[in-house]
């Protein structure tokens, strides 16, 4: 149903992120290749949080590793020998990530049989289904407000021109090398804390979730120094020297951005901590928040202070929902610190959450 329907409106949405004209045509043609495999990305998150929900996160790595070389491989031979173009760089992208996909599928039924799916299973739960709705949508919709906030952040940068379009494509490629690490451990919390939980190990998960924040707001600090310092030098490597604009617009990407590395590695292992201990509610009010925040940034901010004002809206965004979850977390904290290790606790009287 997604891939339908993105393939039917995606012209349509397009201009109505402000696309310029002499870009649209090659943007047209990478997504429209890139939502036409959406399933390859489908099956690789099946395959890998399957595995890594009973503990394997690192063959799912080592895949995604192998398929990153496929990827490069294969857009080398479509681009530079096949001369595919824009196309050929899409191409790749979903060949590999079908490759990722298929080779964890092959690895589950071979390593972990009692993990493969057979034609039995294909049955209507509705208990089942009903609770993968219950945890899944806001899960999917908290997530997915990066994704919308990215498409208010690119309708105000298309807005300002070509150059900002160019500099935050290249700055964004930098900057995901610091914050999917942060999201990684994120994710890592909620499984871990739901182990626990199931475990009715409860010191393990306060003392696990203050780790993850340490170690999570050490490596936003040190990306984000990375970046101030020395991002500039690494755009170059995607633009070279021959567009100062772009290069200065950039800098001022890494500047907004990396000094507020901190709110956004708070949120993200806070919000998946509270995921694992169930709680659905204050997760998806804080990320209505931040999506609230981040249109309203990007319409505000991008006309008083223009490129900066653009960029400074995720933020802004990350701040307001942090400030929604950390008092929730120091609730379920303090409900945590009143149990001891192997107790059972009535989740309907007494929720952790």
């Amino acid at each position: 149903v997604t891939t339908i329907l993105s393939l039917v409106f995606i012209g349509q949405l397009l201009h109505l992120l402000n696309t310029p004209k002499d870009i649209y045509n090659d943007a047209l043609i990478f997504i429209s290749i890139l939502l036409a495999g959406l399933v390859a990305i489908m099956v690789y998150n099946l395959a890998a949080n399957t595995l890594r929900a009973v503990g394997n996160s690192k063959v799912p790595l080592y895949f995604l590793i192998l398929a990153v070389f496929v990827n490069i491989a294969l857009e080398l031979l479509f681009i530079v020998i096949f001369k595919w173009g824009i196309a050929g760089a899409a191409f790749a992208t979903v060949i590999a990530e079908t490759f990722s996909g298929l080779i964890g599928f092959i690895y589950i039924y071979r390593a972990v049989p009692e993990l493969a799916v057979r034609p039995k299973d294909f049955k209507w739960d509705k208990d089942d289904i009903r609770e993968h709705f219950r945890m899944g949508l806001p899960m999917a919709f908290q997530n997915s407000v990066l994704a919308i906030g990215g498409l208010v952040l690119t309708a105000a940068l298309n807005s300002l021109g070509t150059d900002a379009v160019a500099s935050s494509a290249a700055a964004q490629r930098i900057d995901q090398l610091a914050t999917l690490p942060m999201m990684s451990l994120g994710t890592a919390v909620a499984t871990y804390v739901a182990q626990n939980l199931g475990a009715k190990l409860y010191s393990r998960i306060k003392s696990g979730v203050i780790q993850s924040l340490i170690a999570a707001n050490v490596w936003a600090i040190l990306m984000g120094i990375v970046e101030i310092v020395f991002g500039h030098i690494r755009v170059k490597l995607f633009i070279g020297n021959s567009n100062p604009r772009v290069i200065e617009l950039s800098n001022t990407y890494f500047w907004v951005i990396g000094s507020m590395y901190v709110f956004l590695a708070t949120l993200f292992t806070i919000r998946y901590a509270l995921q694992g201990l169930g709680n659905a509610k204050v997760p998806t009010t804080a990320a209505f928040v931040e999506l609230a925040l981040r249109v309203i940034g990007a319409i505000v901010l991008v006309s008083l202070f223009k490129y900066a004002g653009a960029v400074g809206s995720n933020p802004l965004a990350w701040i307001g929902a942090t400030i929604i979850l950390i008092p929730a977390w120091l609730n379920s904290y303090n409900k945590l610190s009143k149990l001891t290790d192997g107790q059972e606790i009535d989740r309907q009287l007494n929720p952790i959450e």
